[in-house]
């Protein structure tokens, strides 16, 4: 016999959501959407703008936005957007901004500018360092595909 302060869930609809190409997994359970998507660790070299050289890569696992800096060379003194037009990667709440000092020849932090950028702002130098935040942005799909390429495949012919 059941026990009346037990509650039992009888018929709750549950489905899943499954886009690889996407970074996307998450489950629908009576229309309420868990994310789970791991986007895997994506390479953004390639967008890199206004430094000398370096690499650059990110990861979203669920709520969470994760950028990696390694050996970023900056030739100047300042606010320099390394990667602009971002918003969507990092946060809907462009308005937020967002940094995280990180370690170097000089002083320097990474970050996320109000324009949604990836900035890195500081004295000229090397620097290596990440930054994670948190994001409200939409998942990618066909008509907005992930940035970047994924870490360890080749860029193309």
């Amino acid at each position: 016999m059941a026990s009346a302060a037990l509650t039992l869930i009888s018929r709750a609809e549950l489905t899943s959501i499954n886009e690889p190409e996407y970074g996307r997994r998450a489950l629908v359970i009576d229309g309420m959407t868990i994310e789970l998507g791991d986007t895997g660790l994506r390479d953004l070299t390639g967008l890199l703008q206004n430094v000398k050289s370096g690499k650059l890569y990110f990861r979203r696992i669920g709520y969470e936005a994760q950028f990696w800096a390694d050996n970023i060379v900056k030739e100047v003194a300042g606010n320099t957007s390394i990667v602009p037009g971002t918003a969507s990667l990092a946060t809907a709440a462009t308005s937020v901004t967002t940094w995280e000092a990180v370690g170097g020849t000089g002083l320097a932090r990474l970050g996320i500018s109000s324009a949604g950028n990836v900035v890195l702002n500081g004295e000229p130098g090397t620097y290596s360092g990440g930054l994670k935040v948190l994001t409200a942005a939409a998942w990618w799909n066909s008509a907005r595909p992930l940035p970047g390429v994924a870490y360890g495949q080749p860029v193309g012919v």
